[in-house]
């Protein structure tokens, strides 16, 4: 998108945006904010009439969760779900995405695929053992449970028992340093692997483990009585101290950091899998699984708790009035609220705001923020407009920075607008639109009002259009609900 033409240099005496906010040197991060990924939870849109959800996935863009009743339940930004017709009563306890497909399992052997989240079908699996977890890795899917069972699949249709001489398997992952494994976890007190999933070997634990994951340099697992256990290897465990007595369920990595949920609602974070921080989940339902999509953990549990922590759109971007400028400024910089919130900073919030990403996060755009350059020419006329200007356009970025350059007094050139910083970052406008899920924000521009350039940003088109007769430049750029 091109900049308006409106935006050249224009002076406004005495009417100065600095008097309210501090401009950041381009090196400063401003975005600090109270929203701490894993740490801060909240619950999904509920469903009624909801049951026990056993497990999470991810894949095809959806979180994917299953459990009781053959309940099977999708969602593009895990707060706006849909039922999906499994065609089973059985309940269901685990479901992975291989990339190209879905496998779901779950009691009596039931096991159904899916390519598009919508139509599941039903798949021999040549036992009628209670299936609890299942995985893909090495090119195939592994699926574990009672009493011991093992079945793997190259494509989720042909599925082939194998031994494993244990009682009970609840948990199966796939991960490793070069020499990649199979990990799976139990009872009483054993732990698998297998480099491809047929032939495993037993390792003993010491407790009961239902969950395990690989974390970048390590396995974790979690079990009975909030116990944790750490191996680099997949043979050598440590135990390490969680700090709660609760059992913990299911544990998941998101590159960063590890989150552990459990009963009664218990949720846990770590940076190292060492250390754990007990998390607020606001409910006092059991949690039995929890998954990672790339911007933000998912839970899932009893009587259909659903909770989710964004870690990818993990802050706010406010926006604030200036009824003597009548301008309108977006922020997402706790530093900048408490400013503006203050009596007699000639700012008040309009009462609307969108939810961005604080970091830089895979698929995400950084969102410029510039000031118009507050120098002046040998007339006494300023060089950059008195106001804000945002845009998550790579390209417009770039050109602001040196473009409508002008002679100031001091005898050097200055571009019109001043770079300050990435104010936030969002998902960009594909020439379809926003994403499956996403909300687009519009960009508008007042015309030049009373001399004065503006651009607001706002979800709602038909405030910018119609309401405030503002024009409406498009589509800004995409945010989550």
């Amino acid at each position: 998108m091109k900049p308006s033409t409106a935006f050249r240099p224009i002076t406004i005496a005495g009417l100065l945006l600095t008097a309210c906010c501090t401009h950041a040197d381009p090196g400063i991060n401003l975005m600090e904010t109270a929203v701490t990924c894993g740490a801060d939870w909240r619950p999904a849109i509920p469903l009624p009439g909801e049951v026990r959800l056993r497990g999470v996935g991810e894949g095809y863009g959806h979180f994917v969760a299953v459990g009781d009743g053959g309940r099977i339940l999708t969602s593009p930004n895990g707060m706006n779900w849909a039922p999906r017709a499994s065609g089973t009563l059985n309940g269901l306890a685990g479901v992975a995405w291989s990339g190209e497909q879905f496998a779901a399992v779950g009691d009596g052997g039931t096991i159904l695929t899916s390519p598009d989240i919508v139509t599941w079908k039903a798949r021999t699996s040549g036992t009628t053992a209670n299936l609890l977890a299942v995985t893909w890795g090495r090119d195939q899917f592994v699926a574990v449970g009672y009493p011991g069972t093992i079945l793997t699949s190259p494509d989720g249709v042909t599925w082939t028992t194998r031994a494993s001489e244990t009682s009970l398997l609840t948990g199966v992952t796939w991960g490793g340093w070069g020499r990649k494994q199979f990990v799976a976890v139990g009872y009483p007190g054993v732990i698998l692997t297998s480099p491809d999933g047929v032939d495993w070997k037993a390792h003993a634990s010491g407790t009961t483990l239902h969950s395990v994951t690989w974390g970048g340099n390590q396995f974790v697992a979690v079990g009975y009585d909030g116990a944790i256990l750490t191996s680099p290897d997949g043979t050598a465990w440590t135990a390490q101290a969680s700090g709660t007595p609760h059992d913990l369920t299911s544990v998941a990595w998101n590159g960063q950091q590890f989150v552990a949920v459990g009963n009664p609602g218990t949720l846990l974070t770590s940076p190292d899998g060492i250390n754990w921080i007990t998390r607020a989940s606001g409910t006092p339902n059991g949690l039995t699984g929890v998954a990672w999509n790339g911007n933000q953990f998912l839970a899932v549990g009893e009587v259909g708790t659903i909770l989710t922590s964004p870690c990818g759109f993990n802050s706010v971007a406010y926006e604030y009035f200036s009824p003597s400028l009548g301008h309108y400024f977006l922020t997402a910089s706790l530093d900048e609220v408490v400013v503006l919130d203050q009596e007699g900073s000639g700012w008040v919030r309009s009462g609307r705001s969108f939810r961005v990403s604080s970091i830089p996060m895979p698929g995400l755009l950084p969102v410029c923020r510039f000031f118009g350059t507050d120098a002046y020419t040998v007339n006494g006329q300023r060089i950059g407009p008195n106001a804000f200007f945002y845009t998550a356009s790579p390209e417009e970025c770039e050109s602001l920075k040196t473009g409508w350059q002008a002679l100031a007094a001091d005898g050097q050139y200055y571009p019109a607008w001043t770079f300050e910083s990435v104010a936030f970052y969002v998902s960009p406008v594909t020439p379809e639109g926003c994403g499956w899920g996403m909300m687009p924000i519009y960009r508008a521009y007042n015309g030049g009002q009373n001399g004065d350039p503006n651009h607001r940003f706002s979800a709602d088109k038909y405030l910018l259009d119609i309401v405030m007769d503002w024009i409406v430049e498009g589509t800004a750029w995409c945010v989550q609900p």
